[in-house]
């Protein structure tokens, strides 16, 4: 994808950001380097995947990153646990509406009142404007840009 986004990248301002996101993300995926993960990590990789920051959310993976967590000590996710299995569904399995509101719940600090988070912010791809958009007023392309005017 990233050679594809290169290629493209001198006729398209859009593929030129894309690829040097797609770069970027391989890079930080590279430096990581292999070694165990702490509690909180753990814990962190859970709440990604609960909240779909930054990856797909997916409650199966977020429900054993938080037993992984909680088995290494953390207290979150502890908590976590506690909480996504006091409200089963009717059939006795994960409620699914019930995992969505706790996705934004902040469990960090015991006996704390329940805050919400903020949502998670994430970088998206860049798409080239419609055929169009060469049709606009030079001023509303400017404005629609970013520059000033």
């Amino acid at each position: 994808a990233l050679e594809q986004f290169r290629s493209a990248a001198a006729q398209s301002p859009a593929a030129a950001a894309n690829a040097q996101l797609l770069a970027v993300r391989m890079q930080a995926a590279e430096a990581q380097p292999s070694r165990s993960h702490t509690p909180q990590e753990w814990f962190e990789d859970a709440r990604r995947y609960h909240r779909g920051d930054g990856v797909p959310a997916n409650y199966a993976e977020a429900i054993r990153l938080y037993q992984v967590a909680a088995s290494a000590g953390s207290k979150p996710a502890q908590r976590m646990l506690q909480m996504i299995y006091s409200r089963p569904a009717s059939t006795g399995t994960v409620d699914i509406a019930w995992m969505q509101q706790l996705a934004n719940i902040d469990v960090s600090q015991e006996g704390a009142v329940l805050t919400i988070l903020p949502a998670p912010n994430p970088r998206l791809f860049v798409r080239d404007p419609t055929p169009l958009y060469a049709l606009l007023p030079p001023q509303w392309r400017a404005s629609a840009e970013g520059a000033p005017r």
